[in-house]
């Protein structure tokens, strides 16, 4: 060893406390992604995910500080940092990342990532004027927030925002790199943030709190798996179902007849969305429960049927996020665990919705079984990207559940203080090339949000297919109560 290596190596341990670790597929293929933005195109391509809360209640500012500090401790992966592997040289960095944006084709273990010793995180104040409008201000603040882009090199990857309304009413906008974080792990922050509050505000010990998951643990083992034997089930189950519904994968304006609002010039994303009050909301969960089906497998029934009432197709491919946190601990962990996985379905002869329930349920659990693998890999092993990968029109299924924490009393005053996930972004922005299909569980109301870039459906064919959704519940609904 030289004494510059031997210099380097003394100086990375003193400043990492980890160094050198491997990073998930998901996670090489976004840093393909933006070391080429970086290197190529002069720009850091923005990469973020938003979590708002809404906080009420007497609040301790600098207690809060303490417990996102407490939370980047916790949580290794918030203080890490991406950088490619030290023994391969620049050249052999950016070649490969130009072959992965020209051809799409990447090798693995470039990208390493390493998790500081001690990660400061400081916390943005922004007092508004109470003459602005509160809801216009937030919305703005989570878009400006979404699109400025957080180094994947320089650590935290959270940048914490807080929003005083008024004494009792405060908001804390979340910025966090998509490298890090997915949509079950900012729920998974909602709730440790509130118990770390309530802990700090009763002087409970934290070593008192469970021992969390790390991400690097996660990023191991999916490396191990895909290296073993074991991987091979899964990898010929989703063969098995690209070869079968890849056709089905066709973009669902090629469906429409006539080929009604579509539109050759680019825009900004639409969206179309409507609710379901509460007493629906409480006969759909007993309906669910009745026909052993989760609400995330009734609502993609339901969309399946919308999408085959629409196409006139009997065979139906929807892309879906997959929560993939099976291994023992992940439940709660942060990280970027979700896998998107291509759904297809087969509703020719079912002759009520609750048969095609039961088809629909059939498929997610079998793809449940098989989550571990991530869609790049797959492609990997096949040796070709899809024709419909990444068509436009293609759609993205999506179920969230906004978590409502319990109260966190604070010590100062008798008014509790709840952290409650709340949607400032009303008008999201579609995933490039997709029509976006979420629906939000907000406790006492589910939402249906459909998005979708202007470029492949107007507004008339979003809200036709926003209500053939809503029509094919209420009809699952009628049947299943008899």
């Amino acid at each position: 060893m030289t004494y510059a290596s031997a210099i380097r190596r003394m100086y990375l341990n003193l400043k990492f406390a980890q160094s050198d670790l491997p990073i998930t597929v998901n996670q090489e293929r976004a840093l393909y992604r933006a070391h080429y933005s970086r290197t190529h195109l002069g720009f850091e391509r923005p990469f973020n995910l938003i979590l708002s809360l809404e906080m009420k209640g007497q609040l301790d500012i600098h207690v809060l500080q303490r417990a996102l500090q407490e939370l980047v401790n916790r949580h290794r992966i918030l203080g890490a940092v991406f950088h490619p592997a030290q023994c391969l040289s620049e050249a052999a960095i950016d070649y490969a990342a130009m072959k992965y944006a020209t051809s799409g084709e990447w090798t693995p273990g470039v990208f390493r990532h390493s998790v500081l010793r001690y990660c400061p995180i400081s916390l943005a104040i922004i007092n508004m004027d109470s003459r602005d409008n509160i809801d216009s201000s937030l919305e703005s603040l989570g878009v400006r927030e979404l699109f400025s882009p957080i180094p994947y090199d320089d650590a935290p990857l959270l940048r914490p925002t807080l929003v005083p309304v008024g004494p009792i009413r405060h908001f804390l906008i979340l910025t966090i790199s998509h490298l890090i974080s997915d949509a079950f792990t900012l729920r998974s922050i909602t709730r440790e943030l509130s118990c770390l509050y309530a802990c700090l505000c009763t002087q409970r010990h934290l070593s008192d709190l469970k021992r969390p998951y790390q991400f690097s643990q996660f990023a191991l083992a999916q490396r191990s798996f895909l290296a073993s034997p074991l991987s091979a089930s899964p990898v010929e189950y989703w063969k098995a179902q690209w070869n079968e519904f890849e056709d089905a994968a066709t973009p669902l304006e090629s469906f429409l007849n006539p080929p009604i609002g579509i539109r050759a010039s680019p825009g900004q994303p639409i969206s179309s969305s409507s609710t379901l009050s509460k007493d629906i909301v409480d006969r759909i969960r007993k309906v669910a429960s009745k026909m052993r089906a989760t609400l995330f497998m009734l609502f993609l029934t339901c969309f399946a049927i919308a999408l085959n009432r629409v196409t006139n197709r009997s065979r139906v491919a929807i892309w879906v996020n997959l929560a993939n946190r099976s291994l023992p601990g992940t439940q709660d962990a942060l990280g970027w665990f979700v896998h998107t996985h291509l759904l297809g379905v087969d509703l020719s002869g079912c002759c009520d919705p609750s048969e095609a329930l039961g088809k629909v349920r059939r498929v997610v659990l079998s793809a449940l079984r098989n989550q571990c693998v991530p869609t790049a890999h797959l492609w990997r092993i096949i040796g070709r990207v899809p024709a419909k990968a990444n068509a436009p029109g293609s759609i993205l299924f999506d179920f969230l559940r906004e978590e409502m924490s319990s109260p966190a009393v604070d010590h100062k005053a008798d008014t509790p203080v709840t952290f409650t996930q709340c949607g400032i972004l009303k008008k999201p922005g579609a995933t490039p090339m997709t029509v976006d299909a979420k629906i939000y569980d907000r406790g006492l109301f589910i939402e249906f949000v459909l998005t979708s870039n202007t470029n492949v459906l107007d507004s008339d064919v979003l809200s036709g297919l926003l209500e053939q959704w809503k029509q094919s519940t209420f009809e699952v609904l009628r049947i299943a109560t008899g």
